[in-house]
């Protein structure tokens, strides 16, 4: 490993001059741009913060969309060490000025898709500087373009190790928290993706995840990058504008989570669209972020000729570790690790007992992507590493040739008077129903059995209700019987996971409003 490794420095090595980034604008409008631009931006970003004195180990916040000016940001912060802290469109302005305090950030760089950016301008306005951004250009206004690249007095040895971004989510659990990552993270972890899934210069890649998500960042962006693939970059993830990228731009390549996938595949069949799954050139879609039902990739598959394959990643330990096969993916798992990436399953991670085959136990990972810590929370970090081996949280088995299967969440394990019950078996069993559209299960406390699960459903049509709970009470075993609650949509965070905090706020309303009711 080159000890001044940075991601600016990959990119410029790598970026050929017939490589190309389409932004799509809006449905059936796009524009084309060299991706030499990239680089252009990132020279001219660079000028800008060094005029502003923001030099190395400084940070700056980053509310991106995706667009050319949003990576250009970012590569030209990392440039010269100055780290980034990558904010979710969707977080509330008291929720942004909260992390600008917390950070001491120098500036705050603002996408103009960001809504409500006047109210934010107002709300940092005596912490910090705020600019607007358009999305193939940063202001002018702004910036001394005399010698843009002439750069030569910025610092350009930054070690490898030397964090680059702090990535704020929208914690799927509760407020969001930071994830320090460094330079190397990002290169390795790109080349590891790219290298696997075959990355090809006359590949064009589609990228629509958010870019403020580690997916979207390193495998729908670096990887191609990287290795020399053309991108074609959308903001809007709706099915039709989805659709209009597949069959008229034709990437080869993209990445989306499953709750983009049902979109796609409930849009072609309630619009009964005749989708010509021979028209188009997409040769791989990977998924991940959440679990992914083998049904959707079969239905991609044999519909539309699209593979999909299932990977595993988290921000903390590199958005690759796990990628199935892709000529001839294993059912129901999420493949063996990458190259680089060691993943071992224990039923007792104090003691460091190791799992037998097909035995579900939790998922620790090592490799040298993992995070350099959570933002400001020593205990919390100290707590996630055993051993230097990152402890995920994640339930799974691994099958006798290796191949690693999630099976869910160490917190999805409850115990209701005793008995032991996966939440995510429970779930599984529910989205096999013809009367569930899609749902989740969560647990509530209870002062007589300890743990309950509760089902969150969204139901296919209205007046199945009760055919539901019938099929449940002859489906399940009495002590796993879910209590069921019916929703119009499970929310989501802005990187595509299942809101459980928004979820278990909603139920205990409920339970709160029956409460009052009876009494």
């Amino acid at each position: 490993m080159n000890d001044s490794i940075n991601v600016f420095g990959s990119i410029l090595e790598s970026i050929h001059k017939d490589q190309k980034i389409i932004i799509v604008e809006d449905l059936n409008q796009y524009s084309e741009f060299p991706a030499s631009l990239l680089i252009d931006l990132a020279f001219k970003f660079t000028h800008f913060i060094n005029k502003r004195n923001i030099t190395q180990s400084d940070k700056i916040v980053l509310i991106p969309n995706n667009s050319i000016s949003s990576i250009s940001i970012f590569l030209g912060a990392s440039k010269i060490g100055v780290i980034t802290c990558f904010v979710p469109i969707k977080l509330s302005v008291s929720e942004i000025t909260s992390i600008v305090r917390s950070t001491k950030c120098k500036l705050v760089m603002c996408s103009n898709s960001y809504r409500y950016r006047r109210e934010l301008y107002t709300a940092i306005s005596q912490m910090c500087e705020l600019i607007e951004y358009d999305d193939v250009d940063i202001p002018d206004t702004y910036i001394d373009n005399t010698n843009s690249q002439n750069s030569s007095n910025i610092i350009e040895l930054i070690d490898s190790k030397a964090p680059i971004s702090i990535l704020f989510t929208s914690g799927s659990t509760g407020a969001p928290s930071g994830v320090v990552l460094s330079q190397e993270s990002y290169v390795l972890n790109a080349e590891q993706i790219g290298k696997f899934i075959g990355v090809k210069k006359h590949d064009k890649y589609l990228q629509i995840l958010p870019f403020y998500y580690i997916a979207g960042q390193i495998t729908s962006v670096l990887a191609p990058l990287l290795f020399g693939a053309d991108l074609i970059i959308s903001n809007n993830m709706d099915p039709s504008t989805m659709l209009f990228c597949i069959n008229t731009l034709r990437p080869t390549i993209t990445n989306l989570v499953p709750t983009l996938l049902y979109r796609i595949h409930n849009f072609i069949r309630n619009n009964e669209m005749n989708f010509d799954s021979d028209s188009h050139e997409l040769r791989l879609c990977l998924t991940g972020g959440a679990d992914c039902s083998q049904s959707i990739m079969d239905k991609f598959l044999k519909l539309y000729n699209i593979p999909v394959v299932q990977g595993y990643g988290s921000t903390e330990a590199g958005c690759g570790i796990c990628i199935n096969q892709i000529k001839a993916p294993r059912a129901g798992s999420v493949g063996i690790p990458l190259e680089g990436h060691e993943v071992k399953i224990l039923k007792d991670v104090a003691g460091n007992n190791a799992c037998d085959a097909e035995e579900i136990g939790e998922l620790l990972i090592r490799n040298n992507v993992s995070m350099v810590e959570y933002y400001e929370n020593a205990d919390r970090t100290k707590n996630a590493f055993s051993d230097g081996w990152y402890c995920t949280g994640d339930l799974g088995f691994k099958d006798k040739d290796g191949y690693i299967y999630i099976y869910g969440r160490k917190s999805d394990l409850i115990k209701r008077g005793g008995e032991k019950i996966y939440l995510s078996e429970i779930e599984n069993m529910l989205l096999k129903s013809i009367y569930v559209k899609d749902c989740k299960v969560l647990s509530i406390s209870d002062s007589e059995l300890g743990e309950l699960p509760v089902a969150c459903v969204v139901i296919r049509n209205e007046a199945h209700r009760s055919d539901l709970i019938n099929w449940i009470n002859n489906n399940f075993s009495k002590y796993k019987i879910p209590q069921v609650f019916f929703i119009d949509e499970i929310p989501n965070t802005p990187s595509g996971k299942v809101a459980i905090y928004e979820l278990k706020d909603s139920i205990e309303r409920e339970l709160d409003r029956k409460k009052n009711i009876s009494t």
